[in-house]
């Protein structure tokens, strides 16, 4: 290749490269037109939530020498007129750390006829406590229609994340509502 030949290459590259810069390239666009490229913003990343949960009779109606071996035992199936609890953990699954209602906004049980339950986090049993998780309860009415109930759990971090939790499809295993109707016990 001559000098001359070379010398025009070297020429076109250098204007390309100029022309680039000059586009956005990166470089400083003191003394341009173009207004300086702003800085990107990034967002915080939302907490990954996992939430388990389980049901389990609660005491009301349930007669005294009943409570010590039938309440917050697990179950599916429950006769009108009596109490569910929910049970619920929310975990942080980046740190594996359990959510308590200082770390969660919220923790809400939704039947699927649009009724909601709030949770709130507190110590378990309310005698000689031995967890500390989040629940809340319902009284099924006495004239509560029977039959499968479908249900979600919603947590919603503080800092806007969400999950859901949903029974398993699993018609033995579903939220069940019988047709008995068990006394009503007090008042």
């Amino acid at each position: 290749m001559n000098k001359t030949r070379a010398f025009v290459l070297v020429a076109a590259l250098g204007t390309v490269a100029m022309a680039l810069s000059a586009c956005g390239g990166g470089g400083d666009t003191k003394g341009s037109d173009r207004p300086a490229a702003a800085a990107a913003t990034v967002a915080p990343a939302k907490a990954a939530l996992a939430i388990s949960a389980d049901m389990v009779a609660g005491t009301k109606n349930m007669a005294d020498a009943d409570k010590a071996t039938r309440s917050c035992v697990l179950q599916s199936r429950f006769p009108r007129n009596s109490q569910i609890v929910w049970r619920a953990r929310v975990t942080d699954a980046a740190t594996n750390t359990q959510m308590d209602d200082k770390a969660l906004g919220s923790l809400v049980v939704k039947l699927a006829d649009g009724q909601t339950f709030p949770m709130k986090f507190a110590q378990h049993p309310k005698t000689n406590p031995t967890d500390a998780f989040w629940a809340t309860s319902w009284t099924v009415p006495a004239d509560y229609p029977s039959g499968s109930v479908n249900y979600t759990i919603t947590a919603t971090g503080k800092d806007g994340a969400t999950a859901t939790f949903e029974q398993f499809k699993v018609s033995s295993s579903l939220l069940t509502i019988t047709d008995e109707v068990i006394p009503t016990i007090g008042a």
